[in-house]
């Protein structure tokens, strides 16, 4: 599995009790409770290198997803319904069958900030991999992908307008991560069936000076972070921008949208080294 697919997934949309002022809104994880909702998410990869083949690969995942209340927070209970790939068109072959029956779990708090994930030790084995190595790298990947769109802006109060820069980490083959930056901006309030959501604006950038008028649009405290801004890591690009529709009542998110390439170093035994380049497309909702 993918670094970029994350196997927990959510996020945005109503406006009317989260309303302190005409531009001001808050975040709250309010999700709705047990009755079943549907997590999509379509994502393809293109990678190309000096010398290689190009390779295409297109995942297209569907889960089950049931929230239940807890007396200390929530539980959201994912189930595979789809899990569909293919490489240069070809399917592959055993790729909804590892995973049926898997059941995972992910508890937080009343905040919606994750306590705990069960399941993925199962996922693992059932995927063939090295257990330790593998449950690790799903574990990563989930608290990552929840963080980027629940944890890091659940319980927050934000101005229609306001600009924000946070650090991710990417996981490279060999060595430490390496670190990138996304500026995400609120853009403004759209239609979204029969709610108004919020529309939320992304960029990101390996090296944070790039990321140029988000970093600027900073208040005093954010130029104050933004120095502190680490540069690039050599042998490694990362370009992306992307948007979002989320409820800020709810925090389920009715649809978003990201693209990103990746550039890094490669070498092969006795070969110069060569930029290898990653194209990444992806689609998702959790409604």
């Amino acid at each position: 599995m993918s670094r970029f697919v994350l196997v927990s997934l959510l996020a945005i949309v109503v406006l009317s009790p989260c309303v302190a002022s005409a531009q001001e809104l808050q975040f709250s994880f309010n999700p709705p409770t047990e009755r079943s909702l549907i997590e999509s998410l379509k994502r393809t990869r293109i990678e190309s290198s000096s010398g290689r083949p190009t390779l295409t690969e297109v995942l297209e995942m569907q889960m089950q997803v049931v929230v239940r209340r807890t007396g200390t927070g929530y539980t959201l209970v994912r189930k595979p319904l789809l899990l569909r790939r293919t490489y240069n068109g070809k399917p592959v072959q055993a790729i909804p069958g590892p995973i049926a029956g898997v059941v995972l779990t992910d508890e937080t708090d009343i905040n919606g900030q994750l306590l705990a994930l069960h399941g993925y030790e199962r996922l693992a084995k059932r995927s063939g991999r090295v257990a330790g190595a593998a449950v690790k790298n799903f574990v990563a990947q989930a608290v990552a992908h929840w963080n980027s769109r629940i944890g890091h802006f659940a319980g927050r109060s934000i101005q229609l307008g306001d600009v924000a820069v946070t650090r991710q980490s990417y996981d490279l083959l060999s060595g430490p991560p390496a670190w990138f930056y996304t500026a995400t901006k609120y853009t403004g309030l759209v239609p979204c069936g029969s709610k108004r959501c919020l529309q939320v604006q992304f960029s990101c950038d390996s090296n944070p000076s790039t990321l140029g008028l988000a970093i600027s649009a900073l208040p005093e405290s954010g130029y104050r972070e933004a120095a502190h801004l680490q540069p690039a890591q050599d042998g490694l690009e990362i370009t992306g921008s992307g948007h979002r529709l989320i409820d800020p009542d709810t925090m389920l998110i009715y649809s978003e949208s990201a693209q990103r390439s990746i550039r890094t170093w490669t070498q092969r035994p006795g070969r110069a080294k060569v930029w290898k380049t990653t194209l990444e497309a992806l689609e998702y909702s959790w409604r």
